[in-house]
């Protein structure tokens, strides 16, 4: 969109054809992507299964995305997004960084009056305590899906904010819808390289055959402009993804480095599909 132009507004679900072509796509991206993580075999464990858990959340809400715009429900699908990207956080937050009397409180029965654990509510208390604990691509990678930038904007979407008042009053801005779709690729994309790596070894099949589908699908992912960072500053630059502190899961860490070639919604210029 150029400076001055008025933006393309959609109101009660009436989606452009660029973003009905991008919805479509991007659903069979999300088919082979559930069909792919269909196949592993969560290993036995309480952290296991609590992360397997969330991370099946993560992809069953961005499924629920798709489903929900295709369908016309716009509001719907973008209160969706927070969720998505809460329940990816908390899976990594569970796998790397909850100790075992905190798992087992959270899975066991509880006395009368007793309390279940409590993730963090704020997520940047997450990605502090991952730091040093997850993997870099993988800390990198949330440093985009945490930061206050970002869960702002979604904060605002989920709970009725602004934009979504103006939203469902004057037409959601296309330009946007696009984003969030591209978002919440990336976010599923995330947490079926998390399942793969709690899965499977550096190398496996399954991780070769995620890396292949980033690249084949990269027109549905995003793009960051180069030294812009809504992260913390220890994080490593995002355009260094690529190739990068890759020594646990190389193809899992470039595969990651596809998504997040990307824009952050509501801060972005019109996206063009990458060409290699």
């Amino acid at each position: 969109m150029t400076k001055g132009e008025e933006p393309h507004l959609v109101l009660r679900g009436e989606l452009p054809p660029r973003l009905l072509n991008l919805a479509a796509r991007s659903q069979k991206l999300d088919w082979t992507v559930r069909r792919l993580v269909g196949e592993l075999v969560i290993p036995q464990g309480v952290r296991p299964g609590v992360a397997s858990a969330l991370y099946t959340l993560s992809l069953e809400h961005g499924t629920g995305v798709l489903s929900l715009l295709s369908a016309g429900n716009t509001a719907s699908a973008l209160a969706l997004l927070r969720p998505q990207a809460e329940a990816l956080g908390r899976a990594c937050w569970a796998r790397y960084v909850a100790g075992d009397q905190w798992l087992d409180q959270l899975v066991d029965d509880l006395a009368p009056g007793e309390r279940p654990s409590q993730f963090h509510k704020r997520p940047d208390r997450v990605l502090e305590d991952l730091h040093g604990k997850a993997p870099p691509f993988i800390l990198n990678s949330l440093g985009i899906v945490l930061s206050d930038k970002l869960m702002a904007c979604l904060h605002d979407l989920t709970h009725g904010g602004r934009s979504m008042i103006f939203g469902q009053a004057r037409g959601h801005v296309a330009e946007i819808l696009l984003e969030c779709i591209l978002l919440s690729n990336a976010i599923t994309n995330h947490a079926a390289a998390e399942l793969v790596s709690l899965c499977t070894p550096p190398g496996s099949q399954i991780a070769r055959r995620l890396n292949k589908l980033s690249r084949v699908y990269r027109d549905c992912f995003l793009k960051i402009p180069h030294g812009w960072s809504p992260a913390p500053s220890w994080l490593l630059p995002h355009g260094y993804l690529h190739g990068h502190n890759t020594e646990c899961h190389p193809e899992l860490a470039d595969a990651l480095g596809y998504c997040w070639e990307a824009w952050i919604p509501g801060l972005a210029a019109p996206h063009a599909p990458l060409t290699d």
